[in-house]
């Protein structure tokens, strides 16, 4: 978690950064995941956050 505070420090206001993602393909504890993607929106609400990406690529949704 200190290595994407640091990341948002170093790098939130550049204008090309809109986008935080944890990973690719991360197939952890949901529940971590989100608290994490939470925390990181709490500090800075300007971007977009997720933990993964392709995880579900075909599924049915709920």
């Amino acid at each position: 978690m200190q290595e994407a505070r640091n990341i948002l420090a170093a790098y939130g206001n550049h204008p090309s950064f809109v986008m935080f993602s944890l990973g690719n393909e991360l197939h952890w504890d949901v529940s971590l995941m989100r608290k994490w993607t939470d925390e990181l929106r709490s500090a800075d609400s300007r971007h977009l956050y997720c933990f993964g990406s392709n995880n579900n690529l075909g599924w049915e949704g709920p």
